[in-house]
Protein backbone atom coordinates (compact mmCIF):
# COMPACT_ATOMS: atom_id res chain seq x y z
CA UNK A 1 0.00 0.00 0.00
CA UNK A 2 1.16 3.52 -0.67
CA UNK A 3 -0.17 7.02 -0.49
CA UNK A 4 -0.43 8.66 -3.90
CA UNK A 5 0.50 12.25 -4.65
CA UNK A 6 -3.25 12.91 -4.92
CA UNK A 7 -3.69 11.95 -1.26
CA UNK A 8 -5.47 8.68 -2.06
CA UNK A 9 -4.38 5.30 -0.68
CA UNK A 10 -3.40 2.74 -3.32
CA UNK A 11 -3.02 -0.99 -2.76
CA UNK A 12 -2.18 -4.07 -4.79
CA UNK A 13 -4.86 -6.44 -6.00
CA UNK A 14 -5.12 -9.02 -3.17
CA UNK A 15 -5.35 -11.75 -5.79
CA UNK A 16 -1.80 -10.81 -6.82
CA UNK A 17 -0.58 -10.90 -3.21
CA UNK A 18 -1.66 -13.16 -0.38
CA UNK A 19 -5.37 -13.84 -0.32
CA UNK A 20 -7.33 -15.97 2.09
CA UNK A 21 -10.76 -16.78 3.43
CA UNK A 22 -10.88 -16.84 7.21
CA UNK A 23 -14.19 -18.28 8.53
CA UNK A 24 -13.32 -20.62 11.38
CA UNK A 25 -9.75 -19.34 11.63
CA UNK A 26 -8.77 -18.45 15.18
CA UNK A 27 -5.72 -18.42 17.41
CA UNK A 28 -6.70 -21.94 18.47
CA UNK A 29 -7.13 -23.34 14.94
CA UNK A 30 -4.28 -21.51 13.17
CA UNK A 31 -2.08 -19.27 15.34
CA UNK A 32 0.42 -18.70 12.51
CA UNK A 33 -2.28 -17.28 10.23
CA UNK A 34 -3.50 -15.00 13.01
CA UNK A 35 0.03 -13.68 13.61
CA UNK A 36 0.50 -13.14 9.86
CA UNK A 37 -2.60 -10.94 9.56
CA UNK A 38 -1.89 -8.90 12.69
CA UNK A 39 -0.61 -5.98 10.57
CA UNK A 40 -0.40 -4.78 6.96
CA UNK A 41 -3.65 -6.54 6.09
CA UNK A 42 -6.85 -5.50 4.34
CA UNK A 43 -10.07 -7.13 5.53
CA UNK A 44 -13.38 -7.40 3.68
CA UNK A 45 -16.73 -8.88 4.67
CA UNK A 46 -15.87 -8.90 8.37
CA UNK A 47 -17.56 -7.27 11.34
CA UNK A 48 -16.01 -4.37 13.23
CA UNK A 49 -15.76 -4.65 17.01
CA UNK A 50 -16.31 -1.77 19.42
CA UNK A 51 -12.52 -1.40 19.84
CA UNK A 52 -12.06 -1.15 16.02
CA UNK A 53 -10.75 -4.68 15.46
CA UNK A 54 -12.16 -7.16 12.98
CA UNK A 55 -14.20 -10.26 13.81
CA UNK A 56 -15.44 -13.12 11.61
CA UNK A 57 -17.43 -16.30 12.15
CA UNK A 58 -15.45 -18.81 14.18
CA UNK A 59 -12.79 -16.33 15.33
CA UNK A 60 -14.09 -16.69 18.89
CA UNK A 61 -16.61 -19.14 20.39
CA UNK A 62 -19.21 -16.35 20.69
CA UNK A 63 -19.38 -13.03 18.83
CA UNK A 64 -18.30 -9.99 20.84
CA UNK A 65 -20.96 -7.35 21.32
CA UNK A 66 -21.59 -4.85 19.92
CA UNK A 67 -20.58 -5.52 16.32
CA UNK A 68 -20.99 -3.48 13.16
CA UNK A 69 -21.43 -5.52 9.99
CA UNK A 70 -19.31 -4.94 6.89
CA UNK A 71 -22.37 -3.18 5.51
CA UNK A 72 -22.19 -0.61 8.33
CA UNK A 73 -25.28 -1.90 10.13
CA UNK A 74 -25.37 -2.90 13.79
CA UNK A 75 -24.82 -6.58 14.59
CA UNK A 76 -24.67 -9.60 12.34
CA UNK A 77 -24.82 -10.87 9.59
CA UNK A 78 -21.26 -10.49 8.53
Amino acid sequence: MKMGSDGRLYAINPEAGIFGVAPGTSTDSNPNAMMTISKNSIFTNVALTQDKNVWWEGMTPTPPAPLTSWLGTPGLPI
